[in-house]
């Protein structure tokens, strides 16, 4: 009880020390690694004006919001490595914050502040924080979505659903990926449609739609190009394995082969044991349910 009162009178110190703890990490380990081939292709894209940015975007796997921001941030501030860094650490710095706002209006402060320090201290999270990709671009607009659909679903505040529809368009132009998000959301509702206000469904099928319609040019410039097929992403097909290597990769980052073996190898006891603790702790609340689905999809 006095670790849970102390972290809720300082919730806004805490925040701070992890996000200098990350600004620390960058500039001692991070910053220094080589550069890779990823981020040289970052770079190579931005150079150009923004309708030939457009053009190389619509042939490869991404979306350009990102490289959109990048490039004019390279305009004013220089084009360096260590500027498109930068910029990545800032989206993932504000993600720190953005996080533990999702927990808080979830769960509480004390959940809010745990997934912040996760989040903060991740291997995983702090090696593409500080990457000229889009990647934590996207882990923000993500958690902004989550949080506006959970302020949507709580306080029924009106004020959210203008934030709901911004992030949404800025998130299905940072990754295709972020569609799964939607996905998860389209999901919680109709499960728990009863939960929500009124006229909360005509609101998510006009925004839906108001999507789309924004959405639909740029597919159809992705098509007129005729290299559609180089939209497909290079994944190899998941297995559960790949489940597992998620957390660990999160938790532990980027382990060699032996090491992240033992590592996965532990992870049916500890998922077990997690469930037991949710279910001794914590009722199979709505929330709960969001936060599961968010995790699986």
């Amino acid at each position: 009880m006095p670790t849970r009162t102390f972290i809720e009178r300082h919730s806004a110190l805490i925040l701070s020390g992890l996000i200098v703890f990350v600004i620390v990490l960058s500039a001692l380990i991070f910053s220094h690694q080589s550069l890779r081939l990823d981020e040289s292709q970052s770079l190579w894209q931005t150079s150009h004006s923004p309708r030939k940015i457009l053009n190389i975007i619509a042939q490869d796997v991404h979306v350009p919001l990102y490289h959109f921001i990048l490039h004019f941030w390279q305009l004013y501030l220089g084009n360096s490595v260590a500027t498109g860094r930068i910029l990545s650490l800032i989206f993932f710095i504000l993600s720190i914050p953005a996080v533990y706002f999702v927990g808080k209006h979830t769960f509480g402060k004390t959940i809010g502040i745990f997934a912040a320090t996760l989040l903060a201290i991740s291997p995983f999270m702090n090696w593409y924080g500080n990457e000229i990709r889009m990647y934590s671009l996207l882990t923000l607009m993500t958690l902004a979505s989550q949080y506006f659909f959970i302020r949507i679903y709580k306080t029924h505040d009106r004020d959210a659903w203008i934030g709901y529809f911004v992030v949404n368009v800025l998130g299905i132009f940072t990754h295709y990926f972020f569609l799964f998000v939607l996905l998860v959301q389209a999901i919680f509702f109709f499960t728990y449609r009863g939960l929500f206000q009124p006229k909360a469904l005509r609101r998510f099928i006009l925004i839906a739609a108001i999507l789309f319609i924004m959405f639909a040019p740029w597919l159809w410039y992705v098509h007129s190009l005729g290299n559609a097929s180089n939209e497909t992403p290079a994944l190899s097909v998941p297995t559960s394995v790949n489940v597992f290597n998620a957390f660990s990769q999160f938790i532990f980052g980027f382990q060699n082969d032996h090491l992240n073996t033992i590592l996965v190898s532990l992870w049916p006891l500890s998922v077990l044991l997690g469930f037991l603790a949710v279910r001794k702790n914590m009722k199979m609340t709505p929330e709960v349910v969001y936060m599961l689905l968010s995790i699986l999809i």
